[in-house]
């Protein structure tokens, strides 16, 4: 029975990694996406609906990206 509870450990770790690497990717593609509005003068009050419009569609690719 301690060797299951070992893996599920394992699975947690794993899915806290896996989340963590997801946050971070999600947080650079924001700021890059902020960046380049700024550059081309997009009015700041609409920037975050536009960042989220980027984001879901980079994971509407991502999902159709093959692995």
């Amino acid at each position: 029975m301690r060797r299951f509870g070992h893996f599920n450990r394992l699975g947690n770790k794993s899915f806290k990694m896996k989340r963590r690497l997801e946050s971070a990717v999600t947080d650079n593609i924001r700021r890059h996406v902020l960046r380049i509005l700024k550059q081309h003068g997009y009015p700041p009050d609409l920037d975050s609906e536009a960042t989220k419009l980027v984001l879901e569609q980079a994971g509407a690719l991502w999902a159709g990206w093959p692995r």
